[in-house]
């Protein structure tokens, strides 16, 4: 979808009838997130000649305001998996805290970007003389808790991070 130019009307009966499809699942680079849009769109808009909704499904990069504010009911019930919730009982305190800090509301990549930053900073304080060498050999070894990150702790299991997924639900956009 990516390298063409999106038909989303064609791109939906494709999937639904053509293909019987149960569901779409968009990985979208951030250039192309807008297509899901349209695919949506065309989706609702054609409802009542489908066999079936499919269902949607996303990845991080599509669960911004762009999404939510331009899908508007399109969109709802579409599922993203993303690495942090705000939401989720965690990462809740974490959520308000930086709320209240910066007064606006934040989003997964800065509560993962803030667990990084921990993590860089719990590595350096490991080393007598911190270097790019010291910080990259103690980094495996960190392992942060709940309340030392955005609320689910920080690990690392050959070399990734050890985190379940979390999974959120568009019910209703209300904006």
């Amino acid at each position: 979808m990516a390298d063409l130019p999106l038909d989303a009307s064609a791109e939906v009966f494709l999937s639904a009838i053509q293909d019987q499809a149960d569901a779409a699942v968009f990985f979208p680079t951030y250039e192309a997130k807008y297509k899901l849009i349209k695919f949506a769109s065309a989706q609702q808009k054609y409802q009542v000649k489908l066999p079936k909704k499919l269902r949607l499904l996303g990845g991080a990069s599509l669960y911004s305001s762009y999404i939510l504010q331009q899908g508007k009911d399109a969109i709802e019930g579409l599922v993203f998996v993303v690495p942090w919730f705000d939401a989720k009982s965690n990462s809740n305190t974490f959520a308000k805290e930086a709320r209240n800090r910066w007064e606006d509301p934040i989003s997964w990549e800065t509560a993962i970007s803030y667990d990084a930053t921990q993590a860089f900073i719990k590595a350096m304080s490991l080393s007598d003389n911190p270097s790019r060498q010291s910080v990259l050999e103690k980094l495996p070894s960190i392992n942060l808790s709940p309340d030392e990150s955005s609320g689910n702790g920080l690990k690392f299991i050959d070399g990734e991070r050890k985190q379940e997924p979390v999974l959120v639900k568009v019910l209703t956009v209300i904006l």
